[in-house]
């Protein structure tokens, strides 16, 4: 549900990504990238370092981005084993986002005139 706070394009392309390559993974009996290789990876380059001074980087913080890593590599892991219904929301959610919108276009409107 929280994919709902990307941008529609983000979300587009992020759909998109994980369908392929949960594809990917449907043929890792020729290719032996099932969903953990994968991710393990794609994850420094999906969810790199973005310190500027990675370089100097002491044996802890070392060890605390390889777990960082791993922590990522897990979470892409299951949205790409869940990518079939990570974009799906409930009903009744979809139904309450529809009325909050169409409240916010009558306010909107009505503000408008006065």
């Amino acid at each position: 549900m929280l994919s709902i706070l990307l941008p529609k394009p983000n979300r587009e392309v992020a759909a998109c990504l994980l369908k392929f390559l949960s594809q990917v993974s449907g043929h890792k009996d020729d290719n032996k990238m099932d969903t953990k290789n994968i991710a393990l990876v794609l994850a420094p380059t999906l969810f790199g370092d973005k310190r500027k001074n990675a370089v100097k980087a002491s044996q802890f913080d070392i060890v605390k981005d390889v777990q960082r890593q791993n922590k990522i590599a897990e979470v892409l892991q299951v949205m790409i084993d869940c990518q079939s219904v990570l974009w799906h929301l409930p009903v009744d959610l979809q139904e309450q986002l529809e009325f909050t919108q169409q409240a916010k276009q009558t306010v909107g409107i009505f503000s408008l005139i006065l």
